[in-house]
């Protein structure tokens, strides 16, 4: 996926060779489970992260535009589940 216009829940969002204080880390996958209801803010998104204590934390919220940034700038990749 080029764009994130079509992005839906059941969409994975893999975070491509990020790296931390410690050092590189391997792609980072999340699952996209649903869209931010709030009508007076921007369009965002949930994703769920599945690694360590990620799953506890519950979802994190991104607005598109930085998914589309980070899409443009080589960061993420996105699959689509259909």
């Amino acid at each position: 996926m080029d764009n994130i216009d079509n992005l839906q829940p059941g969409d994975m969002v893999i975070f491509i060779d990020q790296e931390d204080l410690s050092g590189p880390i391997s792609d980072i996958a999340g699952l996209v489970t649903g869209f931010d209801p709030n009508p007076n803010d921007e369009r965002a998104v949930f994703i769920q992260f599945y690694g360590g204590d990620d799953f506890e934390a519950g979802p994190l919220r991104y607005y598109l535009r930085e998914l589309n940034n980070f899409l443009i700038m080589g960061d993420i990749r996105i699959q689509n589940a259909s």
